[in-house]
């Protein structure tokens, strides 16, 4: 058989780096062409298919969470808890919810909830692509780690590649065998795009956005990194859940609590949840002659931060000057008037 001869000096010069002895140009660009592709499809970068419910998703999800996630949600679940996952399991294809808006105090058990429910969207396939948005990129990463703990309870399983290797499970990306995909977003990254691959958000999750030390401009960035590299970033019919806690009167959820701040308005807002409700304490003596603080009365939100933990926590915040202790009180949500009251006595 005659070798084929190929003129290199006619072949185009983006052309040459295709060239192979003895094999027609056309069939090697073929072939590069071919290995390119199962390149993208093994890496996620190319992603044709959808994603498709796996065992459990029809159970409800109390019973779900029995089973796959016992040790998840060691007490019983308080109302806000459950708000949450009303409103989560009511999500379908193609139907955008409103925008779901919880302000929880401290220890309220938020990220846990926002990770089940993660979890709970992989198993149900009702979204495909979840953009979690925290306020560093560190943050973030943990919340999808932690993810892909709970992810990995429950038996889901990874996307692999025909050789059987993950086609993305690190801390900053989650892919499913079933077709869902998870990515952390920091707001301190300045990242313009949020898309994977040709996948726009249909569920997002804004989680500790705010921090303590946030300055006006901090907090300024902040909001154009979410209302002009976020939103408009999402699919038609992305689900959007912001859940924090109030940590200080120009915050991020202060200001859409308030309306100042006009995003999300097709939105349920509901109300702020305390740690204990109808609070009232009382200062006490000690036996050195120390002043400290008791609580006398109040209804917990939730048994697992119930009025004896709330009670050793002011004990320990007690170490600290008032004015500090007030602020980091304030961060728990335990009563803000009453804490006010309490500042301005100092």
């Amino acid at each position: 058989m005659q070798k084929l001869s190929i003129n290199t000096k006619a072949t185009p010069r983006n052309l040459k780096r295709f060239v192979r002895p003895g094999k027609d140009l056309g069939i090697a660009l073929l072939e590069a062409f071919t290995s390119e592709l199962n390149e993208y499809a093994d890496n996620g970068a190319f992603d044709g298919g959808t994603a498709y419910p796996i065992q459990g998703h029809d159970m409800p999800f109390m019973d779900w969470l029995r089973v796959y996630a016992p040790q998840s949600a060691p007490s019983k679940m308080g109302d806000h808890h459950l708000r949450a996952w009303n409103w989560a399991e009511s999500i379908e294809n193609g139907n955008p919810p409103p925008a779901l808006i919880e302000c929880w105090f401290r220890g309220g058990g938020k990220s846990t909830t926002m990770e089940l429910i993660s979890s709970r969207l992989a198993v149900k396939a009702t979204r495909r692509f979840l953009l979690y948005v925290c306020a560093t990129q560190d943050a973030a990463n943990r919340h999808v780690s932690d993810i892909a703990t709970v992810m990995e309870r429950c038996g889901i399983e990874r996307a692999v590649n025909q050789y059987g290797f993950s086609r993305g499970w690190n801390a900053q990306k989650l892919r499913t065998a079933n077709g869902f995909n998870v990515l952390a977003f920091g707001l301190d990254t300045g990242a313009r795009g949020v898309k994977l691959d040709h996948l726009r958000p249909d569920m997002i999750i804004l989680d500790d956005i705010d921090e303590l030390d946030d300055s006006v401009n901090a907090v300024e960035k902040k909001i154009r990194t979410i209302t002009a590299t976020i939103l408009p970033a999402k699919s038609v019919d992305c689900a959007i859940v912001f859940v924090q806690n109030r940590i200080h009167a120009n915050s991020v959820m202060s200001r859409v609590l308030s309306g100042e701040l006009d995003m999300l308005q097709d939105r349920i807002q509901s109300p702020i949840i305390p740690a204990i409700y109808d609070l009232l304490y009382e200062p006490v003596e000690k036996e050195d002659g120390r002043m400290g603080w008791k609580i006398t009365s109040g209804n917990a939100a939730w048994e697992h931060k119930n009025i004896q933990v709330c009670q050793k926590e002011i004990v320990s915040y007690s170490l600290i000057p008032m004015k500090q202790l007030a602020r980091t009180i304030l961060h728990t949500s335990l009563n803000f008037q009453n804490l006010q009251q309490l500042t301005h006595s100092s």
